[in-house]
């Protein structure tokens, strides 16, 4: 976006980790003087940045500091199904990953949290919408770190998170199809992103209603990581079927290959799984 009508300009947009309250610092040495340049205007900024951040957002810096205290009150939302930990440069750290059901549009506070939330997907993905949160079959898995502030209070920052549609199937199934994925750059690269989409086929695995897992426009990192989450879900769940020594043996994707995947893992893309291990057989790598 351009921004018109302002010398070095400076916009701070700061949040704090767990509450994701905002705050905006709008700072610049001169502005456009409209009688003077043939009544041109200099852009509305706060206007302009309404669009995209909170309504909660506050200009008050004394205000924003204040809140700080009561970070340790923000508590996970959701249903915890995952927890692990990974080493940090200092210490271990620990993580867990939650998922908040159907009809959380219901809670008023966690709707007003999300929202704060999906800002960040208009910082980092292109061309990113946030959802309808009055339909129910949206189901979000949410990534969050657990920390101490200076007080030595525990506090949970969420650091990514995974949208689900739940699509109708005929005649009596469910089709979950994956449509946002968002891990906050400094936690990208560290395996948060294949541990969050491993724990959300294996929450809805176990459901007998699903038919299998799609995702929306993925981009090809995701389709990467979906391919590497297939492959290990095929390695761990079917391994009889998917050994190098069966596809040696059928050097084939065969017909039971592809429904167990569906029916175990509710895989929809098996035929890149097929690829992968072959490509790693002829590599040596598998």
């Amino acid at each position: 976006e351009r921004i018109f009508g302002y010398k070095n300009l400076k916009i701070d947009i700061c949040c704090l980790s767990s509450s994701l309250n905002f705050y905006l610092n709008i700072d610049y040495d001169e502005k456009i003087n409209p009688k003077k340049y043939h009544q041109f205007k200099a852009d509305d900024l706060v206007e302009s940045l309404n669009q995209w951040i909170p309504l909660s957002t506050t200009t008050n810096l004394d205000l924003f500091l204040s809140k700080l205290k009561n970070e340790n009150e923000c508590l996970p939302f959701g249903e915890q199904i995952l927890t692990y930990e990974l080493q940090g440069e200092k210490k271990s750290l620990s993580y867990s990953i939650n998922r908040v059901n159907q009809n959380f549009c219901d809670d008023k506070k966690f709707v007003e949290w999300y929202s704060r939330l999906e800002t960040f997907l208009v910082f980092f993905i292109d061309a990113a919408s946030t959802i309808d949160k009055d339909d129910p079959n949206w189901v979000i898995y949410l990534l969050y770190q657990q920390y101490q502030n200076d007080n030595g209070q525990i506090c949970y920052a969420p650091i990514g998170f995974i949208t689900v549609y739940l699509y109708y199937a005929y005649p009596e199934k469910k089709r979950p199809r994956v449509s946002q994925v968002l891990i906050l750059p400094p936690y990208q690269r560290k395996g948060h992103g294949r541990r969050l989409l491993t724990a959300i086929y294996n929450d809805l695995r176990k459901d007998s209603r699903v038919q299998d897992i799609t995702a929306e426009d993925p981009s090809d990192e995701f389709v990467a990581l979906r391919d590497l989450v297939s492959l290990e879900l095929c390695h761990k769940y079917l391994p009889d079927l998917f050994s190098k020594e069966s596809i040696l043996k059928t050097n084939r994707l065969t017909k039971e290959m592809v429904e167990k995947a569906r029916d175990i893992c509710k895989l929809n893309k098996v035929i890149n799984v097929f690829i992968c291990i072959v490509l790693f057989i002829q590599l040596n790598l598998f």
